[in-house]
């Protein structure tokens, strides 16, 4: 009996010890890998799906909405978390004979797409002459959505907040036209003119909220231009409201133009014209959250919207040479030439470099990348749709995937899109999303 519980003893110590000296194992624990290098860093290949079209029904699942939906003239945002999508969506109406004086009218649909429901509905706000309802950002704990009264240049706003918890909503932030004090605070702005607050732009991330604000005059300067007077970026914190200014330029034509958020940075695309060059120079920079310094990132002038991943890589697009020297007004779209290309590559690492160039203006000159998985594995790409793995550094063109108005990863595994279709169980025009299985997609690639 001795002999067994000394042996069982001694077993138990060999245990102890080779479990805190790793068992003799020498993969590197994930929490010890460098962000930039949890996905592969090798040469990306590249490789061409089987025509999607014909297997469509293997990894798509279609949920019709139409009876929330059918009467829907505008679909303009879609922003989607786990089982849950934030459609903006809505009709426009234009008075006869004066289609410039066209109105949106959105609301915000909650839509759980596991249990295939409109779990609610936020309607916009008409007593307060606002006009539309956009969402901004969903995650574990928030939604974030702002009402506004669709003036582009000088709107009315506010941020609403939901606390996903309590499903209590709170106002974070509004802004009238005849009261514009929080912005203008400490701005210096000539006398006898007004200004324009243009709408802002906004960023969900953990327990904040970024938002982007610029301000103008409203009378043009000797070269027939609105000079700006200023940009910044807010920090809001959604635990306490909080509301401090981290971004701050002053710059008479130049200003951010787009920016995004991930837990180590805040990258902004900072644009000013060029009157001698006739066009706008841009360029990325970066803040950093961990000492509040602002680096230059790209040098170029040709480079714009910045997508950060949660692992510290950067997605960008920059113009390609010939595109600059186009006249891009006038350029014939049915030539299909690229006009640019996008950069992926590390923040804190000068290589690798990945590039994966456009293959011509077809639908505008707009950024290729659509969206990013949640963890960074899966970048998409439009013309044409290309899906970037970043586990195995494989370019996918994704041959026959019809085209979607808009796309967003739920998750790792699944990507939502918002699709119209003519004909479904024998009826007209039926409104939905297509839920695509990523895994099941892959299997048609060889």
């Amino acid at each position: 009996m001795l002999y067994k519980k000394v042996l069982a003893l001694v077993i138990l110590i060999l245990f102890v010890f080779t479990t805190l000296s790793g068992g003799g194992c020498t993969k590197k624990p994930q929490e010890n890998i460098p962000a930039e290098e949890i996905f592969s860093t090798a040469p990306i290949t590249t490789k061409v799906s089987e025509d999607l079209s014909n297997y469509q029904n293997k990894f798509t699942e279609f949920q019709d909405y139409s009876q929330y939906l059918s009467d829907i003239s505008s679909v303009n945002g879609l922003i989607c978390y786990g089982n849950i999508a934030l459609l903006n969506a809505g009709i426009v109406i234009e008075p006869k004979g004066d289609p410039e004086a066209a109105v949106n009218y959105t609301n915000m649909y909650v839509i759980d797409i596991t249990s295939h429901k409109v779990i609610q509905i936020i309607k916009y706000d008409k007593e307060n002459g606002f006009k539309n309802v956009f969402p901004y950002g969903i995650n574990d704990n928030w939604i974030v959505y702002e009402q506004n009264d669709d003036d582009e240049f000088n709107p009315n706003f506010t941020f609403y907040v939901i606390d996903r918890k309590t499903n209590k909503t709170r106002k974070l932030i509004e802004r009238r036209r005849e009261n514009d004090e929080f912005f203008t605070k400490g701005e210096v702005i000539p006398k006898n003119q007004g200004i324009w607050i243009q709408s802002p732009q906004g960023i969900l991330w953990g327990d904040k909220f970024y938002f982007h604000i610029g301000i103008s005059l409203d009378k043009v300067d000797e070269k027939g231009v609105l000079p700006g007077i200023s940009d910044s970026i807010y920090e809001v914190n959604l635990n306490t409201g909080d509301i401090k200014k981290i971004i701050h330029i002053n710059e008479k034509y130049g200003g951010i133009v787009s920016f995004s958020v991930n837990d180590h940075y805040l990258a902004y695309t900072f644009a000013k014209r060029d009157f001698e060059k006739q066009m706008l120079v841009e360029d990325i920079y970066l803040y950093s959250f961990k000492d509040g310094k602002i680096t230059k990132f790209t040098n170029s002038g040709v480079c714009e919207r910045p997508v950060l991943t949660k692992d510290d890589w950067i997605i960008y697009q920059s113009w390609l040479p010939e595109a600059l020297s186009l006249d891009i007004a006038v350029f014939d779209k049915s030539m299909g030439k690229p006009a640019f290309e996008s950069v992926i590559r590390p923040i804190n690492k000068e290589t690798p470099v990945f590039k994966v160039v456009s293959e011509g203006y077809k639908t505008g000159f707009f950024p290729k990348c659509i969206d990013v998985s949640p963890s960074g594995r899966f970048i998409l790409f439009d013309e044409p749709y290309r899906l970037l793995d970043r586990e195995t550094n494989t370019l996918i063109t994704l041959k026959g995937l019809p085209k979607a108005r808009l796309l967003s990863f739920a998750n790792d595994t699944t990507l939502v899109y918002y699709w119209v279709m003519e004909k479904y169980n024998g009826r007209d025009w039926v409104n939905g999303l297509w839920i695509i299985d990523i895994n099941k997609l892959l299997q048609f690639v060889d």
